[in-house]
């Protein structure tokens, strides 16, 4: 892993054990920010780790994480926006980016074109959910 990606997934740690301890502490707004804190820079790492070969256009953090009402285990959710995904079909796309999380918590990952995004962002659904009450990194 690069310097500055390292420095920022060693940050991401931190601000996670930092959410998990105010959670326990019923401190929730503060853990809500501290989580979000840690997906923002897990993000930035795992982007700058990827960056040449996958450009990501958009990220949003979304799901319990997001609203602030997940339990100490409670899975990290990401939507991400790339034209690069679009040579690859929908179900592999996550696995192309899963080896770069080292994150203690599991990881599920929400990977469109750009098109697919702005098609989905109008339907009812998962998507439009994610855009409405999540959080852009």
């Amino acid at each position: 892993m690069r310097e500055e990606a390292a420095n920022n997934w060693a940050q991401a740690q931190e601000d996670l054990e930092t959410a998990r301890i105010l959670l326990e502490a019923e401190r929730f707004y503060a853990s809500v920010f501290f989580s979000q804190q840690a997906a923002e820079k897990a993000l930035k790492a795992l982007h700058m780790q990827k960056k040449r070969e996958l450009p990501i256009e958009r990220a949003i953090l979304f799901g319990s994480r997001a609203r602030g009402d997940h339990l100490k285990h409670s899975d990290v959710n990401l939507l991400l926006v790339s034209d690069d995904f679009r040579d690859i079909p929908f179900p592999d796309r996550p696995s192309r980016l899963y080896r770069y999380w080292e994150g203690r918590l599991p990881l599920e990952m929400l990977c469109y074109t750009i098109s697919e995004f702005e098609k989905k962002r109008r339907m009812i659904g998962l998507v439009r959910d994610a855009v409405e009450e999540g959080i852009p990194l």
